[in-house]
């Protein structure tokens, strides 16, 4: 169906809900967000641009790093080897990158708050959700916001990659479910 433009389908009485419905159509806006991330990513491997293509469009749903490697058809092994020769975040990190960028795209709707926010991209909860824009973006939900959202935080990363530098960790921070604890 993918090769056919369809983004999603909604079967009747089985995921016509509300929130089935919603849950479509923010993972389909997830998917044009990649138009401004491929422009970034065409001097990368392809393993290392299908695997931040799809932390992206995937981060509606609970993406580990077993899971990306599934679906990119690798061993992680060999994924963390590519990612970190193109000096890219290792997969989970990469994965939290994905979920921050749909994040701040959902944050340029005001009437959207980072609780729901959290909710639809299940963070585990709220204050986990503005702990982690602290520690990867140094930024609260509103400061993204009024930064410009995902053309920010998209700039941001990117901008951290041309570097060959990750966003900088200011202290040691407790891993939220599967991420392992950093030091800076």
């Amino acid at each position: 169906m993918g090769r056919f433009g369809l983004d999603g389908l909604i079967v009747h009485d089985q995921d016509d809900s509300p929130a089935g419905i919603l849950a479509v159509i923010d993972q389909a806006e997830a998917r044009g967000l990649t138009q401004g991330l491929r422009g970034g990513l065409r001097h990368v491997k392809p393993t290392v641009r299908d695997a931040t293509l799809i932390a992206v469009t995937r981060a509606h749903q609970r993406l580990s790093p077993e899971r990306l490697t599934s679906v990119l058809g690798i061993r992680r092994a060999t994924l963390t080897d590519r990612l970190r020769e193109a000096r890219f975040p290792p997969p989970q990190r990469l994965i939290t990158w994905g979920r921050l960028i749909v994040a701040a795209q959902m944050l340029e709707d005001p009437e959207r708050s980072a609780d729901s926010i959290a909710l639809a991209l299940d963070f585990p909860s709220g204050s986990a959700f503005r702990n982690i824009c602290r520690r990867y973006l140094q930024a609260t939900p509103l400061d993204v916001r009024a930064r410009g959202g995902s053309r920010w935080v998209l700039e941001r990363l990117l901008a951290e990659l041309r570097a060959g530098r990750e966003v900088p960790l200011t202290r040691r921070m407790t891993p939220f479910a599967g991420e392992t604890a950093i030091q800076a």
